[in-house]
């Protein structure tokens, strides 16, 4: 393969542990690549410690990776523009303290000698206990006052980002994190800028129709028929993928895997040939459908909320996704303010163990 850097050559990001970096971060360990992360394609990850006791994940950039590319200059602008995008935007997260947000406690640059390419360009984060996905494995019967508080989290942290006009565009299990303090409390942060989209600065990823992972994109998206809009292409998406993740916690399922297996497969974004318009009826009619099986298979006191808030988040026709309160007045459309509320307002109620409609 072109440009291939050959096995014996040692890759500069993989040789990290027991280095000391910039701040004073100790690099304790390498870790195994998160599943389920959409981007990283470019990255290792560590576990580093800081003398004054704290832990944290460190992002290290994988310019090596690029020479086994077919286009390795393309290929190295790519992981750059990747780095720098990311940093610069978590950087403006902490200048606006959004707290939902994982947070990014440094950045910098190191060079390990001897190697083709020897700088390593990193990112240290907050170090989660496990994400979501890991953490309904471990808690089969997660109690769903703390599926309901990760929730919330979520819509706020998305909240936190809409308004500075930011997407994330890539909300999903894998992405949102489970952290405990010192004093052992769990909470949730979401995670993974990788694939945002800033409407004050372009990045490389914004032509895609996809920015994400496929598995939790919006119907429109599936189906070709991409908004060109920032509120409908971009903030409807976060939308859409957090009522996804709202399926997920409750049922196990994304909700593409259950629009799949309802639709007609003449139907289905893999064979439809026609407009998003034309189909859109199906899609609906199919979504019904599974509204009704998720609330009889959450069967709780809490279904009738969790499906309602569904039923607007992944609505199919992402002009019409939201709360209506919202368009009110000319309104932001895609405010998230009630489904934050709704979220918090559930979580509360759980806790007292006093579910009811909202």
């Amino acid at each position: 393969m072109e440009g291939a850097l050959p096995q014996t050559w040692p890759n500069a990001a993989e040789l990290l542990t027991g280095s000391t970096l910039d701040g004073g971060w100790k690099v304790v360990e390498l870790l195994p690549r998160r599943p389920g992360a959409t981007g990283g394609n470019f990255s290792v990850g560590y576990r580093v410690e800081h003398p004054d006791g704290r832990q944290g994940f460190c992002k290290a950039l994988d310019y090596a990776s690029a020479l086994s590319r077919p286009n390795t200059p393309e290929a190295l602008h790519l992981a750059t523009e990747e780095y720098i995008f990311e940093r610069d935007l978590h950087r403006k997260c902490e200048e606006r303290r959004m707290s939902r947000i994982l947070t990014a406690l440094d950045d910098g640059q190191t060079f390990v000698p001897n190697c083709p390419i020897g700088q390593v360009d990193y990112i240290i984060f907050e170090l989660a206990q496990y994400d979501v996905r890991r953490a309904l494995d471990v808690e089969a019967d997660l109690e769903a006052t703390l599926r309901l508080r990760a929730l919330h989290n979520v819509a706020a942290g998305l909240r936190q980002l809409h308004q500075a006009h930011i997407a994330h565009q890539d909300v999903k299990p894998s992405n949102v994190l489970i952290l405990r303090n010192g004093l052992g409390e769990r909470s949730s942060k979401l995670g993974d800028l990788g694939r945002a989209t800033d409407a004050g600065r372009p990045a490389l990823h914004d032509v895609y129709a996809i920015a994400g992972d496929r598995q939790y994109a919006p119907p429109e998206q599936l189906y070709g028929a991409v908004p060109v809009e920032f509120g409908p292409r971009r903030l409807a998406c976060d939308i859409y993928q957090l009522g996804g993740l709202t399926t997920f916690m409750f049922t196990g399922a994304t909700m593409n895997s259950l629009l799949s297996a309802e639709l007609h497969p003449s139907h289905s974004w893999l064979a439809w040939s026609g407009t998003y318009s034309e189909v859109l009826p199906y899609v609906r009619d199919a979504f019904g459908r599974i509204l009704e099986k998720i609330r009889a298979s959450i069967g709780s006191a809490v279904a009738g909320d969790v499906t309602d808030l569904i039923r607007h988040l992944c609505e199919p026709e992402p002009t019409c996704r939201g709360y209506a309160v919202s368009k009110i007045g000319g309104g932001n459309p895609y405010a998230l303010q009630k489904v934050v509320s709704r979220f918090d307002l559930l979580a509360r109620r759980a806790s007292k163990g006093s579910l009811v409609s909202v």
